[in-house]
């Protein structure tokens, strides 16, 4: 089963091969950075490979990711939070929904 919430038009592929945390954030952070750099209106869409071939620690690396988006000047919209909260449910972090909430 393959995750993938389309948040908004464009397309931010998340694909992670390390199994070094800080390697792994910081590919998140690259991404992230080169899809900014590419998109005016600023729209992301969230792609995760399936579940099971994810590394252990992807739940940390996609926490530290959400500290970093806390630290940019990006707009929040619903739909953003929305596909961000349930791939923290995918990953069976719901108890750090509130990292999102704080995002809004």
């Amino acid at each position: 089963m393959n995750v993938y919430k389309k948040v908004n038009k464009n397309v931010l592929s998340i694909v992670l091969e390390s199994r070094d945390l800080e390697t792994e954030r910081d590919k998140l952070v690259e991404e992230f950075h080169d899809a900014m750099d590419m998109r005016e209106e600023r729209e992301i869409s969230l792609k995760l490979r399936d579940i099971r071939e994810l590394p252990s620690n992807f739940g940390v690396v996609f926490l530290s990711f959400l500290e970093f988006l806390k630290t940019q000047d990006i707009p929040v919209n619903m739909e953003l939070e929305s596909g961000l909260m349930d791939i923290l449910m995918e990953l069976n972090l719901g108890e750090y929904v509130h990292s999102i909430q704080v995002l809004a």
